[in-house]
């Protein structure tokens, strides 16, 4: 089940973060920083924004059985190497980055959705299935309506706060 980016205590406002890191990495890792002149906490998030690099927001292609009607035969077709790459790389992280960063927690799940509804949560999903729901939260439009972003971005914490009540109701 995929982690929920809203439900989950999280802080991403620059505030200290603690991990633990083995004595091995902590010490290659000060050595590294030494040799380039980088504070610890600068060598690492470098190193983490280089890594987003090589992590991909894409479900994999898997191969596929086809049917040849000449031989009257199932072959496997091989997924493309050189095309999963480039998908892969268009797909990561570090490519995806502006779109995914925002001050706003509502924009950053709802973007997270759109590109990668895979790693979202049930919790996560239900809860912007609950907002494009909530009529309140809309603004009319000629042909429909769209959701009122700045609305939902300032009264986030009480959007959350209902939605959990409503869902506890629900068990």
């Amino acid at each position: 089940m995929p982690q929920s980016y809203v439900t989950e205590p999280t802080s991403y406002e620059g505030k200290m973060t603690a991990v633990r890191i083995d004595a091995k990495t902590r010490y290659l890792s000060d050595v590294a920083r030494a040799i380039t002149g980088e504070s610890f906490t600068r060598y690492l998030e470098r190193s983490l924004e280089e890594s987003h690099s090589k992590v991909t927001l894409r479900i994999p292609a898997q191969p596929e059985m086809i049917f040849d009607e000449t031989t009257g035969k199932w072959t496997l077709e091989e997924v493309d190497q050189e095309e999963e790459r480039f998908a892969n790389a268009h797909m990561s992280i570090a490519n995806q980055a502006m779109l995914l960063w925002s001050d706003s927690e509502y924009l950053r799940l709802l973007m997270l959705h759109k590109v990668a509804p895979h790693i979202v949560s049930d919790d996560d999903a239900a809860l912007l299935n609950y907002i494009e729901n909530r009529k309140d939260l809309r603004v009319q439009m000629d042909r429909g309506y769209k959701l009122d972003r700045e609305k939902i971005i300032r009264d986030w914490d009480d959007i959350k706060t209902v939605f959990a009540k409503t869902k506890g109701k629900g068990k």
